[in-house]
């Protein structure tokens, strides 16, 4: 049973024909040969909606195909992600000028020795391997937080911690779903 079939000529066909555009709709009969015939499959393709004159095709939304069909949601709305490193004990505050914050990515612990290393004792920076797994939650209520263990709890005693988060900026989007069949 085939589980995982990639198909990078499919993604040269949703770039040419969805690049710029701010709705894309792909019939997906005859977009290739059916690689596993009598089996459910999708098309992923990744790419993020930012403001007209940018044009850039990158990581975000999913195309989905059932049947010859697919959904996609697309707008014109997102700006590319913010990246947001406060050293532990630090104060950390999170803004868009306009629109809304959504947070992508979030972790309170190291995961290298450089960051946040000034003045620290070397011991304190040797565990690269620290993550919180629940450091989205905090981030996710406030858009000001202390970078504290009494905030993130302690994912790894004895290493100096900082919170990493990327978040984008989402403006009023409209967005719309297009089937097609």
């Amino acid at each position: 049973m085939l589980t995982h079939v990639s198909k990078h000529p499919v993604r040269t066909v949703f770039i040419h024909r969805c690049d710029g555009l701010r709705e894309c709709e792909i019939n997906t009969r005859g977009l290739e040969q059916d690689p596993c015939f009598g089996t459910y499959k999708y098309y992923t393709t990744n790419h993020i909606c930012i403001p007209a004159g940018f044009f850039l095709f990158l990581s975000l939304f999913h195309f989905l195909f059932i049947k010859m069909s697919f959904s996609v949601q697309v707008c014109n709305c997102r700006l590319l992600p913010e990246t947001s490193v406060t050293c532990q004990d630090g104060y950390s505050y999170l803004k868009c000028d306009n629109g809304r914050i959504q947070i992508n990515t979030a972790n309170y612990g190291r995961t290298d020795k450089t960051t946040c290393s000034e003045g620290r004792p070397s011991e304190q920076l040797q565990n690269t391997n620290c993550y919180s797994p629940n450091a989205l939650a905090p981030v996710s209520k406030s858009c000001s937080l202390v970078a504290s263990n009494g905030v993130f709890s302690d994912p790894c005693t004895n290493t100096f911690k900082y919170p990493y988060v990327s978040y984008s900026c989402i403006h009023n989007c409209k967005s719309a779903w297009i089937n097609s069949i």
